[in-house]
């Protein structure tokens, strides 16, 4: 037996052991609030690892097989029940979850495909046929995402959100109707992140559920071609978990120089500042122009121009909201911002002289 046929052995048996293991429900643990030592048993955690196992000993030339053979056994998960967060841990392993978060734009995923990942992993778009199913596990799953949950177990379902998320950030899900994330997914999300937010050991749960509300929505606004996503409708009607989500986006922002996550959080952020201002508390908004202005005080010139627009565009909306003492820091970054791009960037020569002309003092 040559190499290449042992290698398509293993990647058979794999999907030939993971399908039992979801078929017989092993390692499925209860999506209802209650709770006992039958519902968090995981009987079969031991085959699990014999599954990541296998799965390590698999050409780095063959797997990029594996997904389509995950994905087969996958389809085997009896409906409207999670399938176990085993099999996220098991394919999110073998995922190259880094190059989601290099992505400024879906409409041109060429630097994604231009990034070399490493050898023993696979990009996360040739999960995408999964995206529909991950999605439906993780509203089933998140409802018992309290501070009642056992922290191993909160551990074990971060990988499935994480895998969610850079499926949504490296492949085109416009055209797929099956892979639209529908509204009552979205508040169940936000409501989680209320709860999560209540227990430090479920930060990392509340970190990757942000995120991932951020990609769908990146996701949404594609298909639609306009503003109204079911985020914003969740948000504009304060869901629970709304204002949670806001003081998320201003935190990533806050913290974050990385130009693909800041494209991904100001989107929303603007729309939300421009539209539905009620959502921010008036110390959120105090925060952001902080935030907005240090932003575009320190923007690298060699730094993608759609940062520095969105950023600009973000600050004319909060004009209304900027307090006396700091418009004429507005005025003096606006007409920085002028002066330093003229005749290199016109749009953001047209940003900042609309906010100039928008009432900040001289």
């Amino acid at each position: 037996m040559n190499d290449a046929t042992m290698s398509d052995a293993t990647v058979a048996e794999l999907e030939s052991l993971v399908t039992g293991l979801i078929q017989s429900g092993a390692s499925v643990v209860s999506s209802t609030l209650a709770y006992d030592d039958d519902d968090d048993a995981v009987p079969l955690d031991g085959l699990w690892n014999e599954a990541l196992e296998l799965a390590s000993h698999i050409p780095a030339a063959t797997l990029p097989t594996v997904p389509a053979a995950l994905i087969r056994a996958a389809s085997h998960a009896a409906p409207g029940v999670p399938i176990a967060a085993h099999f996220y841990l098991l394919a999110s392993s073998l995922t190259d979850l880094r190059r989601a978060h290099a992505v400024l734009s879906l409409s041109d995923l060429s630097r994604i495909d231009e990034m070399s990942g490493p050898e023993r992993e696979v990009p996360a778009s040739l999960f995408a046929p999964l995206f529909p199913r991950i999605m439906q596990d993780i509203a089933l799953r998140a409802p018992r995402w309290t501070a009642a949950l056992d922290a191993d177990v909160a551990e074990l379902d971060v990988p499935a959100v994480l895998l969610a998320f850079a499926i949504a950030r490296s492949a085109r899900l416009a055209e797929v109707p099956e892979a639209q994330v529908d509204d009552a997914t979205v508040r169940v999300l936000l409501q989680s992140l209320e709860t999560t937010s209540r227990a430090q050991y479920l930060e990392p749960l509340n970190d990757a559920v942000t995120q991932l509300l951020l990609a769908v929505n990146e996701q949404a606004l594609a298909a639609a071609g306009g503003c109204d996503t079911p985020l914003v409708r969740a948000l504009a009607a304060q869901a629970s978990g709304a204002h949670t989500f806001v003081e998320n986006l201003i935190y990533v922002l806050n913290r974050s120089d990385d130009p693909a996550t800041q494209l991904l959080v100001l989107k929303p952020t603007y729309i939300l500042v421009a539209l539905h201002p009620q959502l921010f508390f008036t110390n959120d908004l105090a925060v952001l122009v902080e935030v907005v202005l240090r932003q575009l005080r320190n923007a690298d010139a060699a730094a993608p121009p759609a940062t520095r627009n969105a950023f600009l565009r973000v600050l004319e909306a909060l004009v209304p909201a900027v307090p006396a003492t700091r418009r004429d820091d507005v005025h003096r970054v606006a007409q920085s911002v002028a002066s330093a791009y003229a005749g290199i960037d016109a749009t953001s020569v047209r940003l900042a002289e609309r906010i100039l002309a928008g009432g900040v003092s001289a």
